[in-house]
């Protein structure tokens, strides 16, 4: 408790505890993220990021926010050419 009052999170309730302990939101945890340049989280954040792993090893580089956009734009690109064929290619 007292490690987590000296990262700022000294005024969570019962049900916040309960939610750090099962996710495993730990002190640890919470000084990783902010090595990573996460300034102070608000708890429901801290605990959607460990949920979906956000932490030292695995960190969210532009590269990888930018692959789903490039093949929603391959996949546009697909249905674009098809409907052009369909406007062209008796059925």
């Amino acid at each position: 408790m007292a490690e987590r009052s000296k990262l700022g999170y000294n005024h969570l309730d019962l049900d916040k505890l309960i939610a750090f302990r099962i996710h495993g939101v730990s002190p640890e945890f919470i000084e990783k993220l902010k090595e990573l340049g996460y300034s102070h989280p608000d708890p429901d954040q801290l605990i959607a990021m460990r949920i979906h792993g956000i932490d030292q090893k695995r960190r969210a580089s532009p590269q990888r926010t930018q692959r789903p956009r490039r093949q929603l734009l391959r996949i546009f690109s697909v249905f674009s050419v098809l409907s052009v064929v369909k406007l062209f290619v008796p059925s």
